[in-house]
């Protein structure tokens, strides 16, 4: 072993050792620890071996591969920088920060549950059921959601599941604040409740209960990625409190159908069409509509992504807004979602190696403006490629959004004598 490492070994230990040696004090003064020098042997022994089995894996690599990623990052930042972040979580989580303070300082002094009146602790009880049980339901309908939805729309994973899991957090935190209100104001809940409700103690309780749930999870904010619905954009955010549905204008389903045509004629550079390749878009729009129109399959994603089959998904992407730039001469507020799955796909394109230098996980202000440069080029040479395939396809372009405007619904056998007359300009998905 070299002088340096037993140099940095003899550092870290010795640290680690002041660490444990404070501790211990720390023990014996709040805890009153009765220990005796064997005792103290034995815990310096585990502590020192840990100590020095832990720096040996972390210089060998040996550790799995997210705790090395975490340890990384944390080393390519400074003190200062770590505190920023620190505080930086703290501001963006509040209810998360403040709700497990709070219930660390007030659990203690709770009163328990099986001390309260015998209907307070019905109300405590239903709501906990109801709370976590509404938690746990909406937790497994995202988790089931995004695998669907990733599974059968062709396109790489968009799904953030660190926003579910804090959404998720700070609704059980809410919960659990709720439910030690209950604990503290459980006798006075009692008495009013005992009051008003004469002979129906349960459907009180259960009305209590379900308001609780309901104040708990309401608190909690969106942790939503992404602003606004498929298609929808800044028209669903203004016509979004409407509550009849409307009929579209038939200028304004021309240009979704525009729109959904330049998707479509990206379809041609495919070596085989999916078997159910739909398109549709809508005549009248409501409330709960998701889409203006959409181009639909349920094909099941590849297991792994070609370099091929990532730089034609970035295209996808692309075509729509850029098939109204080619009609119209300028794009709508239809393509927020595509610039997000564009994102996506880049990122992956890129992070697998198959264009420029990127960095997945980028920490200084030079990476993350490397970054940016990187994703804008990419973005400017595909948009040249699209504009180029749609300009030599701008009649069939026209000519089946016409199509599409004028029978809102086409299937493949329809859409595929179409994509049979595209020139291609863009290179082809290999066949895998």
């Amino acid at each position: 072993m070299s002088h340096n490492k037993v140099f940095f070994y003899g550092k870290v230990i010795a640290a680690n050792l002041g660490v444990y040696a404070l501790s211990i004090l720390g023990l014996a003064y709040f805890r009153h620890i009765d220990w005796t020098l064997t005792d103290l042997a034995i815990s310096f022994t585990t502590f020192t071996g840990g100590t020095v089995i832990g720096l040996i894996s972390l210089r060998k690599r040996w550790l799995p591969r997210p705790v090395l990623w975490l340890i990384d990052k944390m080393e390519q930042s400074s003190a200062r920088e770590l505190l920023r972040r620190l505080m930086h979580l703290v501001l963006h989580y509040p209810i998360l920060s403040f709700g497990l303070l709070a219930m660390t300082a007030l659990a203690n002094n709770a009163p328990a549950v099986e001390s309260l009146p015998h209907t307070a602790q019905t109300v405590y009880n239903t709501a906990f059921i109801l709370g976590t049980g509404w938690i746990g339901f909406r937790w497994i309908y995202c988790v089931i959601n995004s695998l669907h939805s990733n599974a059968h729309y062709g396109e790489p994973p968009k799904t953030n599941p660190f926003a579910d899991s804090v959404q998720f957090l700070e609704q059980y935190v809410l919960l659990s604040l709720c439910l030690m209100g209950v604990r503290f104001l459980g006798v006075e809940m009692a008495d009013l409740l005992v009051k008003a409700q004469g002979n129906l103690e349960y459907v009180f309780s259960l009305i209590a209960a379900y308001l609780i749930v309901n104040a708990a999870l309401a608190l909690a904010p969106s942790r939503s990625y992404y602003s606004a619905p498929q298609d929808h954009g800044m028209e669903y955010a203004a016509y979004g409190m409407a509550i009849k549905p409307r009929m579209r204008q038939p200028q304004d389903i021309y240009r979704t159908s525009v729109h959904e045509a330049g998707h479509l004629l990206m379809y041609a550079a495919l070596p085989q069409l999916p078997d159910d390749l739909s398109v549709q878009v809508k005549e009248v729009l409501g409330l709960g509509d998701d889409f203006r129109g959409r181009v639909f399959h349920s094909d099941i994603a590849p297991e792994s992504w070609s370099e091929s089959h990532l730089h034609w998904m970035m295209l996808l992407h692309l075509a729509g807004a850029e098939a109204e730039f080619t009609v119209f001469g300028e794009r709508a507020d239809g393509a927020s979602e595509d610039n997000q799955h564009w994102i996506t796909a880049a990122t992956m394109f890129l992070a697998s190696g198959f264009g420029e230098v990127f960095f997945q996980a980028p920490i200084s202000d030079e990476k993350l403006a490397h970054n940016r440069v990187v994703l804008n080029d990419l973005k400017a040479k595909h948009v040249a490629e699209v504009q180029e395939f749609l300009a030599a396809n701008k009649e069939l372009l026209e000519e089946l959004a016409g199509a599409i405007a004028q029978q809102k619904n086409m299937d493949r056998s329809l859409i595929e004598p179409y994509l049979a007359r595209a020139r291609m300009t863009v290179h082809p998905v290999k066949v895998a």
